[in-house]
């Protein structure tokens, strides 16, 4: 169970039963994300956060290199990772637009300062759930230090804005990955979020593990209903589903 799943039966236990339990396959024009033409260079959201992540993760490699060479080494990276995929003019024109102001936004921060420990850090947690053994699975973006020798994961996003359910689900996603770094890797460890587009970074308050139990409790037990209200904007399974509210010319996306 990674935290992308668990989402999606926190959004609708519907949509969770047709993706992961029953594996239907969506129609091509119905997956999701569609690249937006005029948005990124026509770049995808998915492949502009992969690419980020990539280059943060050979940026901060633990040891000597670790965050050495400012925006330079950040440019050089970039192009190397971003001309293998997208191609030389769109990996310019994403940098340009989008990436290195994402960069020059990071690098003055405190996060970005911090001495690392490791980066994409997988963890495997077991968790015990109604006598039931659910294991969930993740990897932390990045595992720092403070200069008080505190701690922290990081978790970096590229969405273009933040809302409070958006938060509320990555708050979610950090209580997993701070119960795993306590019971796998037994660290005691705080919890940032960084968000690229802005540069903010949100410090985890309180204790999310609660919500993720309520969400462990649902997958164990087998309710599979859909939500009264249900995000049928975003599913690729609305044409066929019985509490689908979207119809057909009602398209939310670009």
């Amino acid at each position: 169970m990674s935290f992308s799943q668990l989402e999606v039966l926190a959004q609708c236990a519907l949509r969770y039963r047709y993706m992961y339990e029953w594996r239907l396959p969506a129609t091509a024009d119905d997956l999701w994300p569609r690249r937006t033409p005029g948005s990124d260079s026509a770049m995808s959201a998915a492949d502009l956060g992969t690419l980020v992540h990539e280059v943060l993760e050979r940026f901060h490699q633990p040891g000597a290199d670790d965050g050495a060479g400012g925006m330079a080494r950040l440019r050089a990276l970039w192009e190397e990772i971003a001309t293998v995929s997208e191609g030389a003019e769109r990996a310019t024109a994403v940098w340009r637009q989008t990436a290195e102001g994402m960069f020059e936004r990071y690098l003055p921060s405190e996060v970005a300062g911090m001495a690392t420990i490791a980066t994409e850090k997988e963890v495997n947690l077991a968790v015990d759930v109604d006598d039931r053994p659910v294991l969930v699975r993740g990897f932390i973006d990045r595992l720092c230090r403070d200069a008080d020798g505190r701690v922290w994961i990081v978790d970096y996003k590229t969405n273009r804005s933040l809302g409070r359910d958006s938060l509320a689900a990555y708050g979610r996603q950090l209580a997993i990955y701070q119960r795993a770094s306590r019971e796998v890797l037994g660290l005691d460890a705080g919890a940032l979020l960084v968000e690229m587009r802005t540069g903010a970074v949100h410090r985890q308050e309180g204790d999310g593990w609660p919500e993720v139990e309520t969400l462990l409790a649902t997958l164990v037990g087998g309710d599979r209903s859909a939500p009264p209200d249900p995000p049928c904007g975003g599913c690729a399974y609305w044409r066929g589903c019985p509490s689908s509210t979207r119809r057909p010319g009602n398209d939310p996306r670009p």
